[in-house]
């Protein structure tokens, strides 16, 4: 294996074309994400040719452009130590012409359930691919021109999708067939493609071959060469499925007839139009069904693929740089980490949230836990840390208030006797301060004994004494008498159990 970008690259190829190859990557995301995927890069002999590298490029930017779940979808590009990757998403399941090989050795038919769910899957990938837009919203004129077996991937979730769009046509595109040159498979390939003209009813021409041949096992023009398959393609007459499979139906061998009519206007015109006709002529197979079929003939590649993703995730897992990145905010990352809660906004209960969220939330806490924080504390010690916390900002908040009320008389509370009335009130044996008012005992339970403890008398200054100036004799105003506040209890709870006190209450 090796790393290229972001990306875990197994080395063995599980696909092979003839520029390129297939191979199993893993995604290296961030706070522990990843993701298996499909990477396709240009055989050691194209790699250094420029005009194959913008091949893929342009394929690539061409299937990112579809959205269809008929369609393998195509994710990312990388480019890094000289090496150019098309990411594309990986899906569990094999080629058709790998199933078709498999049905033919184990000489047993495909239900024409089947082959109607496999085909009808398929052009409605291609309509997707026909109707795709530019980023301008300008039509793209797209057409595959390489629709055959092995361009069809079916999954074990019974869904088949199409892929490579290497030799495309479409409107805009970089690199362009060269005069006399040929895009394409002959035995699936339209009269009109080999003549150099190519529109959407080329592909369902070719989708039409791909039908006949998974009802009756095996190609509809076939050759000792290209020579042979090319005058069949051109002159020969078409032969009806019938005619090999009788247990194909009258009005399913009338649909693929009507698709591989060589005159382009007596097709049907559009992918869509062919889709629908079979979904009515047909009752399809459903997803599981076709999904055991694929399981049925291809059970050893499977099982080989499965053991390789199972190789690469274990490599992936055992990367040493799967920590936390800066990139997550520090705060959630310390909530999450800690379990005090699982959604970061604040005053929002995670009771609120839907399942989804808290789904995805609790998939994010747990992928920072298990890679590389700290032992997540017990529930014990998580309220032992607040309480100590809790508990030292409140006796050093009251210090600092106590401090500043002894210091300045005018903060003290108007109910509470000024120092020097305490002092001359006392007993006439008592010293000053040692007999604390019943608001001091309060304080001093409240906030500790350090913010009621008295303040030693400042000697007499030794400069000359100044004469006194006269009391002023103008009356000065009470202060308006404070609003009653209700400090039964003093403090407010929080949604995590913490008491705040009011600081009116102090």
């Amino acid at each position: 294996m090796r790393v290229v970008g972001r990306y875990l690259v197994h080395d063995e190829a599980i696909a092979a074309g003839g520029m390129a190859t297939v191979h199993l990557g893993r995604l290296r995301g961030s706070v522990g994400f990843s993701r298996t995927v499909a990477i396709k890069q240009l055989r050691a002999d194209y790699a250094d040719d420029a005009e194959f590298c913008s091949m893929l490029l342009d394929e690539a930017r061409l299937a990112s452009r579809i959205h269809h779940p008929n369609v393998v979808q195509t994710l990312d590009v990388e480019t890094a130590r000289g090496e150019l990757l098309i990411v594309m998403e990986y899906v569990c399941g094999e080629s058709l012409a790998r199933l078709l090989r498999a049905s033919r050795h184990g000489e047993r038919q495909v239900p024409q359930e089947i082959a109607a769910a496999v085909v009808i899957d398929v052009l409605h990938g291609l309509h997707a691919a026909h109707v795709a837009l530019d980023p301008r919203g300008e039509p793209l004129d797209l057409v595959h021109r390489d629709v055959s077996p092995h361009n069809v991937l079916v999954g074990v979730d019974g869904v088949a999708r199409v892929l490579d769009f290497g030799v495309a046509k479409a409107r805009g595109r970089l690199q362009t067939t060269r005069e006399g040159q040929l895009k394409g498979k002959l035995a699936y390939m339209a009269p009109e493609q080999i003549h150099g003209q190519v529109s959407p009813r080329t592909d369902v021409f070719a989708a039409a071959a791909v039908l006949w041949e998974i009802l009756v096992g095996r190609p509809v023009f076939e050759g000792g060469d290209e020579a042979a398959i090319l005058g069949k393609v051109l002159f020969e007459a078409i032969p009806s499925p019938c005619e090999f499979a009788p247990a194909v139906s009258p009005e399913l061998a009338r649909i693929v007839r009507r698709g591989l009519e060589r005159d382009p206007a007596a097709r049907f015109a559009s992918a869509l139009e062919m889709a629908h006709e079979l979904e009515r002529a047909v009752a399809r197979a459903s997803g599981s069904d076709v999904g055991r079929w694929v399981e049925a003939f291809a059970e050893d590649a499977l099982a080989e693929r499965r053991a390789r993703v199972a190789e690469i995730e274990r490599a992936d897992e055992a990367r040493p740089e799967q920590g936390v990145v800066a990139s997550v905010p520090a705060a959630a990352m310390a909530t999450l980490a800690d379990g005090t809660a699982t959604n970061p906004v604040p005053g929002l209960a995670r009771s609120t949230l839907d399942r989804g969220d808290r789904e995805a939330a609790d998939t994010l806490a747990s992928a920072i836990t298990s890679s590389g924080s700290p032992r997540r504390p017990t529930r014990a010690a998580r309220w032992k840390k607040v309480g100590i916390v809790a508990a030292l900002a409140i006796t050093v908040g009251g210090v600092a208030i106590s401090f500043t009320m002894v210091r300045n008389g005018d903060g003290r509370s108007p109910s509470r006797p000024a120092a020097a009335d305490r002092v001359s009130s006392a007993a006439p044996n008592s010293t000053p301060g040692t007999t604390p008012e019943p608001a001091d005992r309060e304080a001093a339970a409240r906030f500790g004994a350090a913010a009621v403890a008295p303040v030693p008398p400042t000697p007499p200054a030794t400069a000359p004494s100044v004469p006194t100036p006269q009391r002023s004799t103008k009356t000065i105003p009470h202060a308006p008498a404070r609003k009653a506040v209700n400090c039964s209890p003093p403090y407010v709870v929080d949604d995590l159990g913490l008491r705040h006190y009011r600081p009116e209450c102090l």
